[in-house]
């Protein structure tokens, strides 16, 4: 289901959002979602991108995100 997410914090093009650790609120700035709607769609995808570190995902845990729920800014 997953690309491989080796190389991915190098960035394709620079109009895209970087691949780096990002909180909640982040995730909500960066999709322009409110935080309940951002808590709904990442708790569908809990399975594939685990448990925050911390208040923090990780630059992999951003890479599954994104390409699960397409990358902001793609539209």
């Amino acid at each position: 289901m997953f690309k491989s997410t080796q190389n991915h914090h190098v960035m394709e093009n620079s109009n895209k959002v970087p691949i780096q650790p990002y909180n909640h609120q982040d995730l909500c700035n960066l999709y322009r979602v409110s935080w309940v709607t951002m808590q709904k769609w990442l708790k569908k995808i809990e399975h594939e991108v685990g448990p925050k570190h911390g208040h923090f995902y990780s630059t992999r845990q951003v890479t599954i995100i994104f390409e699960i729920l397409g990358h902001p800014g793609d539209d």
